[in-house]
């Protein structure tokens, strides 16, 4: 994950905010606690090496930098469904940056590309005899966590659309910092003596706005789930840190350190038990096993049977 942000940081933004991503990336991902939800880990560098190619589609208007975005998209989403806001914020990036000629083209093969993934797994799953239970537990408890009649996590009680309103900030506290200098970069955005990497600017704010639908859509208060918003904030911030502060010399360089400072020393204080807490204490939710025990003798399991876990 730190590789593809710096990969995608120092093409399209600056060497300097392409260090700040890498270099914090795994802090922040460890500290919203990334080893409780390894799906995630997994996830997001597909997601930004996605976004990575949609930029470098924008730059050379090339099919093969579209395609290969909306394949990595679609591996995203066989990982984690909530991928499919991501895979929008993607198509509405390269609708807006494409040529107007050559916008339904690209997002045809954008949509090709992403479903492919997903149909070499249908037909293996339908080769083994296991698609209409893949479908069932992929895209019917997907739906089902959308309207509220599964619960996100096994144990936690669901929240109400104004409860995941309420509770949206909280989950974001160990990431402060980086909000903080993301909105200082919306309020200097228009000052004409600040060139911005524009582009990379917009499509972040596209991936922020995903971002918030992912975390909205899962009807939770769990900040493990505010993982898809480490990236882009790191990449705005970073931007911020390194091109946004019309300081020069040795002041500029104290700047950047107290901006390190504060960006580490936030989230070590807000959430510290995220950084050393024992994973195996949690790693056996009672109440899911148990569940799971149940069906698991309902059903009559015997040896040689397969488990499809979504």
């Amino acid at each position: 994950g730190a590789w593809a942000l710096f990969r995608l940081a120092s093409a399209h933004g600056s060497r300097g905010a392409a260090i700040w991503a890498a270099g914090l990336y795994p802090i922040y991902s460890l500290t919203l606690r990334g080893f409780e939800q390894p799906n995630l880990l997994i996830q997001l560098p597909f997601v930004i090496m996605a976004f990575d190619s949609a930029l470098r589609a924008r730059e050379d208007g090339g099919i093969r930098q579209i395609a290969l975005c909306g394949f990595l998209m679609g591996c995203a989403g066989l990982i984690k469904q909530t991928a499919v806001f991501e895979a929008v914020a993607a198509m509405l990036f390269l609708a807006v940056a494409l040529p107007k000629g050559a916008r339904l083209k690209g997002l045809t093969v954008f949509v090709m590309a992403a479903l492919t993934p997903c149909l070499v797994f249908l037909i293996y799953f339908w080769m083994n005899g296991a698609l209409q239970p893949a479908f069932d537990d992929v895209v019917w408890s997907a739906v089902g966590r959308l309207n509220g009649d599964v619960a996100p996590v096994p144990g936690l009680p669901f929240l109400s659309l104004m409860d995941g309103f309420t509770r949206f900030f909280p989950c974001l506290k160990s990431l402060y910092a980086l909000v903080w200098l993301a909105l200082l970069v919306a309020l200097r955005y228009r000052r004409p003596n600040t060139t911005w990497p524009r582009p990379l600017l917009l499509l972040c704010a596209l991936w922020l706005a995903a971002a918030g639908l992912v975390l909205f859509s899962l009807h939770s208060a769990r900040e493990v789930y505010a993982q898809d918003f480490i990236a882009p904030l790191l990449i705005v911030s970073g931007i911020m840190v390194t091109q946004g502060f019309a300081i020069t010399g040795r002041h500029r360089l104290w700047g950047i350190a107290a901006c390190v400072i504060a960006a580490i020393a936030v989230p070590a204080f807000t959430d510290r038990g995220g950084l050393w807490f024992d994973a195996i204490k949690g790693r056996n939710d009672p109440v899911a096993v148990a569940a799971v025990a149940t069906e698991l003798n309902a059903l009559g399991v015997r040896p040689g049977d397969r488990l499809f876990v979504p």
